[in-house]
């Protein structure tokens, strides 16, 4: 046998021995998949005209609001002064933790909230994740405030809401993009979520990006991601 023919062999030898090691080995599980984010337009990409409008307003930009969400705002202002309303909601393309957009909140009397808000169907006797980002420049007063409000499905939320809002740990002054992360479990007549992005009784500019709302499991066995 030659030279070449006894490397070859031992070339065929070594393939075939590690095809059978690849083949004996147990094929790994996948990872269990990430939770759906039940926020669309999380986002904020998508943006349109609002097809309704109810006073007070704030202010918008040429794009609209972002598509699944609620522009809305609180002012002690009377109904006859609400053209003075100067707090607005934008699209910005420019600062954005993700993706192409985010939501920015300008306020501007430091005794009016600015907020962006969705409704979300929810199972009762159940936990959640809120997960976001947020960004601040020069903001005075409350600041920040993320929101999550449960109650039942239907004309009876309003009589029975159940609170949990949550402050970032920098919520006012300038900083840069900062994650806010919490869970909120549901009661027992729970149905709906309404998820608020506020810039709370301040003035400043706030930035919300990648939102995502997702179900964990029943509150007595909750899986971890």
């Amino acid at each position: 046998m030659t030279t070449f023919t006894k490397i070859s062999t031992l070339l065929i030898i070594g393939v075939c021995s590690m095809l059978a090691i690849m083949a004996s080995t147990p094929v790994r599980a996948d990872s269990p998949a990430r939770p759906a984010n039940l926020a669309t337009n999380g986002g904020f990409e998508n943006w349109a005209t609002p097809s309704t409008v109810s006073a007070p307003w704030p202010k918008l930009g040429s794009e609209g609001a972002p598509v699944d969400w609620t522009p809305e705002m609180e002012t002690p202002l009377a109904k006859e002064d609400y053209g003075k309303i100067t707090a607005g909601l934008y699209k910005d393309t420019a600062i954005k933790h993700t993706g192409d957009a985010s939501v920015r909140l300008e306020g501007t009397n430091p005794a009016e909230s600015v907020n962006a808000v969705r409704f979300v169907p929810v199972e009762p006797n159940t936990r959640y994740r809120v997960k976001l980002w947020v960004k601040g420049d020069s903001i005075e007063g409350t600041g920040i405030m993320v929101w999550a409000v449960f109650g039942p499905a239907g004309g009876d939320f309003w009589a029975h809401q159940d609170f949990h809002p949550k402050a970032p740990d920098v919520h006012t002054g300038t900083f840069d993009w900062e994650p806010v992360e919490y869970t909120v479990e549901t009661n027992a007549t729970a149905g709906t979520i309404r998820l608020v992005c506020q810039l709370r009784l301040a003035t400043g500019k706030a930035w919300f990006d990648d939102f995502e709302f997702t179900k964990l499991g029943p509150v007595t066995a909750v899986q971890n991601f």
